[in-house]
């Protein structure tokens, strides 16, 4: 084995620089600027797709703060492109630049087209003072009995934002939180996305949106000519290996307490050296690249191994293995909160190491609570369908899973589940189609994962949460 970093102060350097809460936007030396998320949030990107907690928000805030956002242009000249950047919907209650949830549900109940509720939010952010004048209703009824004047505005904004050279761009986040009930927020995302098709000709004036994969899941919200314009540019935001552990690095290179040690052995032990840009310093080309240089430093952290031998297999693959869902896919939010509960469990452990390999397990244990919890929130009867599984050893057969299924009621106690009418998300999409078809939701939402033997398979990060079991694994949660 290869000589560890030392213990104490790297797990000082962790507990530092990992965050404390799952919702946190991260500073700017905190952040990691994978190749795939430079392109998401370029000007002809108008529609942004990604599960909870891969970094919708994170980007959103980024695009909004303009002093972030201009340090960013050194890594992402395009940057520079756009003038101004104002949110068209978010996660906080901002009345001065877009109507409140419930203000949405009223204008909508007035009679008003979600497309033109959501342009009256748009030309709002780009109109001459004076020009668009009131609150927001009477905004949205001028806008919707004038189209004349709508056009007039929409034509006076982009002749002048081409004439500065400037785009200005409205961002749209969160619409989840749009709408008290599922078939209101269907209404208003298809809306949205309405005008994301409209407004994409336009060169001044430029909209991006950032959705949850199941907003989009229905075929009313796309039922509307020229569509699939939007479908074929959309970009999805996801986080292979290598960039779950550059938020590692560029955490650790960055840390207070310390960061400086760290940095230097980078240095002394593997040639490299990391760069300040002025602001913060930025992870080395070589170590953002190859995996095995990352595997190496990973395990100067944790030890070469989950256990006293190679058999339980090895941390760098290991933690990520663990903390996937059925395709494979791991958020950041899970990954950073797992190496944080670590941080702190090894602690009280005897070891050589900044983490513990007990710590570690410990630590997906931590993220399963918290994607479960996420997963009841996004999907009220998410309960329902896994509490008659808890103790449930996995893999197993589908039929074992239908049994206990039936025993409990479903799929006919589904109905009369929380949020089948006020609540976002209804009971799941195929629910007419009996178990079988809450089997396939299960699966395209990554929870269940279909074996070649027929089997069914549930991830670490849910299965933990849930209750559930499986030889040799880490505990559930209980």
């Amino acid at each position: 084995m290869r000589r560890p970093l030392p213990a104490t102060a790297m797990r000082e350097a962790l507990l530092d620089c990992l965050p404390t809460r799952t919702d946190e936007v991260p500073e700017r030396h905190f952040l990691v600027l994978p190749d795939r998320h430079s392109s998401a949030l370029k000007p002809d990107r108008d529609l942004v797709v990604g599960a909870r907690g891969v970094g919708k928000s994170v980007w959103w805030s980024v695009l909004a703060n303009d002093d972030t956002r201009r340090s960013l242009e050194s890594e992402w000249p395009w940057l520079a492109g756009y003038g101004r950047v104002t949110p068209g919907f978010g996660q906080k209650v901002d009345p001065q630049h877009h109507p409140s949830r419930d203000l949405l549900q009223k204008l909508v109940e007035r009679g008003f087209e979600p497309r033109l509720i959501w342009k009256t939010i748009a030309l709002s952010h780009v109109a001459p003072i004076g020009s668009l004048e009131g609150d927001w209703l009477a905004r949205v009824e001028r806008i919707s009995q004038e189209p004349e004047f709508a056009e007039g505005l929409l034509e006076r904004a982009e002749r002048a934002l081409r004439e500065q050279g400037k785009i200005h761009l409205v961002i749209f986040d969160a619409l989840d939180r749009s709408a008290s009930s599922w078939p209101l927020m269907r209404r208003l995302v298809r809306g949205l996305m309405e005008l994301l098709v409209e407004f994409r000709t336009l060169e001044g004036l430029r909209l991006k949106a950032f959705l949850r994969p199941d907003l989009l899941a229905s075929q009313e919200v796309f039922a509307f000519p020229d569509s699939s314009k939007l479908r074929t540019n959309e970009i999805w935001l996801d986080w292979p290996r290598q960039e779950l552990y550059n938020l590692l690095w560029q955490r650790l290179g960055n840390s207070r307490r310390g960061g400086a040690d760290f940095r230097e052995h980078c240095k002394n032990c593997f040639g490299l050296n990391w760069h300040h840009d002025g602001v913060d310093f930025r992870i080395p080309e070589r170590l953002k690249r190859e995996e095995e240089l990352q595997r190496q430093i990973f395990h100067a952290l944790t030890g070469d191994w989950m256990g006293r031998d190679a058999r339980r297999g090895f941390p760098y693959t290991w933690l990520p293995n663990h903390l996937g869902d059925a395709m494979g896919k791991v958020t950041p939010r899970s990954f950073l909160a797992s190496l944080r509960e670590a941080a702190e469990e090894s602690e009280t452990k005897a070891s050589d190491y900044a983490l513990h390999f007990e710590a570690i397990k410990t630590g997906v244990q931590r993220a399963s609570r918290i994607r479960v919890q996420e997963m009841r929130e996004d999907y009220p009867w998410m309960d329902q369908v896994f509490r008659p599984l808890a103790r449930l050893a996995v893999p197993t057969s589908s039929a074992e899973i239908e049994a206990r299924w039936k025993e409990s009621g479903l799929p006919e106690g589904l109905d009369s589940a929380p949020g089948k009418e006020d609540r976002p998300i209804p009971v799941p999409a195929r629910f007419e189609r009996g178990l079988s078809g809450l089997r396939q939701d299960l699966e395209e939402l990554g929870l269940f994962q279909s074996l070649t033997d027929g089997r069914i398979n549930i991830p670490d990060v849910y299965r933990v949460g849930f209750g559930m079991l499986r030889r040799g694994g880490v505990k559930p949660v209980r």
